[in-house]
């Protein structure tokens, strides 16, 4: 068995965890997304957690779809911002709060007033512009720690991951997959939260399914937008 990548972002870059031979091999940070495919070249799929291929003027149906999957956990899919939305450059404004409401009107425009856009949406948007420059590698995907994880579960709802409970959940279903996460793991631990290491874990778990050619996406079959297959998958 093969390399494959999960992805998730923190503050300065991303936390990388690696599988290699259905074992978690590595948990490291990552400056940016190219990075991350060039230290890694033999990945065989990267999937991050973030929104690839974007919507110009509604909901994507991947959204539509894993908030359906999730259930009572639907709330921790965020809308994904349209297309027109990273076309606003913040640097531009004096203040976050200005860029957000510029954000927010360009959103509505799109939409034919359908559709604003949230600040946790807002706030993927550098990732995002981040993750479209590789995002033409076939190795590329998106994924989903929810939805990965409520795989894991059997389709049980688990606990939010800022709580003790539904984070060492968490940790218990992908050591149950094979994938334990070792007591310490260096400088992701100084560059991330907790959480963000166990998603970067099941972003791998879904990576090395890709790569094995066991995943499957939400929606099924995916949709194209942007001159690409967009879906979530898990």
């Amino acid at each position: 068995m093969g390399v494959a990548v999960g992805l998730d972002g923190c503050p300065s870059g991303w936390i990388a965890a690696v599988v290699e031979g259905g074992r978690l091999a590595a948990v490291e940070y990552v400056q940016c997304a190219r990075a991350a495919l060039e230290a890694y070249p033999d990945a065989g799929a990267f999937a991050f957690d973030i929104p690839i291929g974007l919507s110009p003027n509604g909901k994507r149906d991947s959204d539509i779809a894993a908030r359906e999957f999730l259930g009572e956990r639907a709330n921790s899919v965020f809308w994904s911002p349209l297309r027109a939305v990273l076309d606003v450059d913040a640097s531009a404004f004096a203040t976050h709060r200005e860029a957000y409401a510029e954000a927010r009107r360009v959103s509505m425009r799109a939409s034919g007033g359908g559709q604003s856009l949230s600040s946790q949406s807002f706030m993927l948007v550098p990732k995002i512009r981040e993750v479209a420059e590789v995002a033409a590698d076939p190795r590329v995907y998106e994924a989903h720690p929810e939805v990965s994880f409520a795989e894991l579960a059997g389709g049980r709802a688990l606990p939010s991951k800022k709580t003790w409970d539904g984070l060492m959940q968490r940790r218990a279903l992908l050591s149950a997959a094979g994938l334990a996460i070792p007591v310490l793991v260096g400088e992701a631990s100084r560059r991330g939260a907790a959480d963000d290491i166990v998603d970067a874990v099941a972003c791998a778990w879904t990576a090395a399914r890709i790569a094995r050619g066991e995943a499957r996406s939400l929606p099924d079959p995916p949709q194209h937008l942007e001159g690409r297959e967009v879906a979530i998958w898990y």
